[in-house]
């Protein structure tokens, strides 16, 4: 019985390390394996405290530590199923005494798991041969599909970059939703249309990025335009405002096209599908007070001046804001969650109309 506990102990986590291997990097949905979920909040933890620079490095070392962990995981677990052994199933090479110790097995499964064949330890069972080639196999598995994982992250992190930067660039660098629709609204709607298209496009694609490779989240960089609190503000406060503030026959047609319907649904994907998956349990927001309610009025206003100045038609201001606020209490609270777990001030997140 006591052989058989660190085989059946070490079973087990080679079999953890292959299911987080699966769901973090096979299985393009959820929050990853519960190893990597583990690592991400612990790592985030200690980082959150930090500043700027201590937080940016969160992303890194979410990776590092999966990537780590996994590795030990499967050493160890190895090391376990093979610690009974030595002495008698895996011995010494030649005459010399076969040391016992736990550090021999985690050696002999540390050369066996990277392929490094050493040969020092051999194993003198037919069951042993066979597990050294499977940890081998495993091996070359968990080193393959390691290194996939790190590329295809930083991919995703590349083009979520790129995507955060064009729209901030699309606001004239202001983080202001109303700049950028000052610069799309005075046109024809098909024009306004196609550029709608493509931010929806582009928050569908950070979607799925976020779907298949959760620790994309906690690439926290120290520039708000990047954030996804960020993102998500511009997009949705957008899509609020068009069908909102413009009046006219072209702001009717606009705000009932596909291309406004999609930037809005493509908005509240994330918010209502990537916030249970990666910010704290809450079971419902804090509902809107006056105050609250204040500062939207005023941004709204703020927002129907920008777009007045830039030759844009606007409802009058009372019953353009029912319409906006009713919009944007679908959305702000969680939005302020996104911004609040990754700690942004939300001031630099939703600057410079926003209020609060």
């Amino acid at each position: 019985m006591s052989e058989a506990l660190p085989r059946i102990a070490g079973g087990a986590l080679v079999l953890l390390a292959a299911y987080d291997l699966y769901r973090t990097v096979l299985v393009p949905r959820g929050r990853g394996g519960p190893v990597t979920r583990g690592v991400c909040r612990g790592v985030w933890g200690v980082a959150s405290r930090g500043g700027d620079r201590v937080r940016a490095q969160a992303g890194p070392l979410t990776v590092v530590g999966g990537v780590a962990a996994w590795g030990a995981l499967l050493a160890v677990g190895f090391a376990l199923v093979t610690w009974p052994a030595l002495g008698a199933e895996v011995t010494a090479s030649g005459d010399a005494a076969t040391p016992t110790g736990f550090l021999t097995a985690l050696y002999y499964s540390g050369f066996n798991l990277t392929t490094l064949g050493t040969g020092d330890l051999v194993p003198r069972t037919d069951a042993y041969r066979l597990l050294m080639i499977a940890e081998a196999g495993v091996g070359f598995t968990y080193l393959t599909l390691a290194l996939t994982y790190v590329m295809s992250v930083y991919d995703a992190l590349k083009r979520r970059n790129v995507f955060a930067l064009g729209l901030h660039q699309r606001t004239g660098d202001s983080g202001d939703a109303a700049a950028y629709l000052a610069g799309a609204l005075p046109g024809p709607p098909a024009a306004a249309s196609q550029d709608l298209t493509t931010l929806s496009e582009g928050l569908a694609r950070l979607y799925e990025a976020h779907h298949f490779y959760p620790v994309l989240h906690y690439f926290r960089l120290p520039e708000p335009r990047y954030a996804m609190a960020r993102v998500l503000f511009v997009t949705l406060d957008a899509a609020s405002l068009i069908r909102s503030a413009p009046d006219g026959p072209d702001a009717e047609t606009l705000a009932e096209s596909a291309a406004a319907e999609g930037l809005w649904r493509a908005g509240l994907r994330p918010v209502r599908e990537l916030a249970p998956l990666f910010l704290p349990d809450r079971t419902s927001d804090e509902a809107t007070d006056q105050s609250e309610r204040d500062l939207w009025r005023a941004h709204y206003d703020r927002s129907a001046a920008t777009l007045r100045a830039a030759g844009v038609a606007c409802r009058a201001d009372d019953a353009g804001f029912a319409r906006y606020a009713e919009r944007r209490a679908e959305w702000d609270a969680v939005v302020r969650r996104f911004a609040t777990f990754m700690a942004y001030d939300w001031n630099a997140i939703a600057a410079p109309a926003s209020g609060g």
